[in-house]
């Protein structure tokens, strides 16, 4: 019998005191999961973005984006977060069968943390 509890906490990008303040048990999650993050032109914002990104992911984080609206704000993300992640791209037409996106529209980013 077990039960699940779900607890809402805010994140603010960049925020290391929002980090800090996430109860012990979620403060380093196994995965993190993200979609449509990445639409900004704002580099203070991809910054803040990948700080917390660093910050917070224990083994793996995992993008869903968008390659058409802002394709220089995820590579600029990703060389932000390059020194402490693996980075493996998977072409979202693999991801699931009933999935109909194209491979040169949209793409899934998998930041594997280095050891």
């Amino acid at each position: 019998n077990e039960s699940t509890q779900v607890v809402t906490q805010p994140l603010r990008w960049g925020r290391i005191e929002d980090i800090h303040a996430l109860p012990q048990d979620i403060s380093r999650p196994d995965i993190i999961f993200g979609a449509d993050l990445l639409y900004t032109c704002d580099e203070s914002v991809i910054c803040a973005l990948a700080e917390t990104v660093i910050l917070l992911t224990g083994r793996v984080a995992v993008f869903a984006v968008c390659k058409l609206h802002r394709p220089q704000s995820i590579i600029f993300f990703l060389s932000l977060v390059k020194s402490c992640f693996d980075i493996r791209h998977v072409a979202v037409s693999t991801a699931h069968n009933d999935l109909m996106a194209s491979d040169e529209d949209f793409g899934l980013i998998e930041l594997w943390r280095k050891k």
